[in-house]
């Protein structure tokens, strides 16, 4: 797993995966905690990485932001950490069909002083942002609810679910976040710092989008 620069030392990421054989890149993160680590997201380069996610203390629960990171991932990481698997109650069902689920919650959840989960439909009807607070960031983990394209901030949504999604939009808007962490990305750039009006902005662009019938 690479240590992210500027971080601390607490924000791991694992190395790179392209599960549609294009230029999309999909990444797990591990977050070091005292509490216990977390593990956001799924990739099937986890495998090769137990040993130094051992190294490093382990996992102490995983959590999804939406059926598409559902792999045998993990279940390894399951046998392996004895992390539970956390989603949305919404993605159970689909996220079941290719490994097991140990907990899902529907409502804003927050089961750590400094993690919270928020649902944020739209992508799929799970889906589900995440933030963690440290000395440093507020990280906001939004899976594919928002993705970077070459730097761009993007969605993909149906055109039945757009009012969904821009209803979650206005809800992560408001939320207090300086490091935007998407669960894939398209370039060079995985994540990406920000001010508070810049994020504003970068979604009042995407719902502009979304109102004049852009799906993305």
């Amino acid at each position: 797993m690479e240590l992210l620069n500027g971080h601390s030392g607490h924000l791991l990421r694992t190395e790179p995966d392209h599960p549609f054989d294009n230029e999309v890149m999909t990444v797990a993160y591990l977050l070091k905690r005292d509490a216990g680590n977390l593990l956001l997201y799924s990739s099937s380069k986890i495998e090769n990485e137990k040993l130094f996610i051992a190294g490093q203390g382990g996992v102490e629960r995983q959590f999804l932001n939406h059926r598409d990171e559902a792999s045998t991932s993990c279940d390894i990481v399951r046998e392996h950490f004895g992390a539970p698997l956390v989603c949305h109650e919404a993605e159970r069902e689909a996220v079941e069909g290719k490994c097991r689920v140990d907990e899902t919650f529907g409502d804003r959840y927050h089961p750590y002083r400094d993690f919270e989960a928020i649902p944020t439909p739209g992508h799929c009807p799970g889906s589900t942002c995440y933030i963690w607070s440290t000395l440093e960031h507020r990280y906001l983990f939004s899976g594919d609810t928002i993705y970077l394209e070459n730097g761009e901030w993007r969605v993909y949504v149906k055109k039945q679910n757009i009012q969904t999604m821009i209803h979650s939009l206005m809800l992560i808007a408001i939320l207090d976040f300086d490091v935007l962490v998407p669960g894939l990305y398209i370039g060079e750039e995985a994540l990406t710092e920000v001010s508070k009006e810049q994020a504003q902005n970068e979604i009042a662009e995407i719902i502009k989008r979304l109102q004049n019938g852009a799906t993305r």
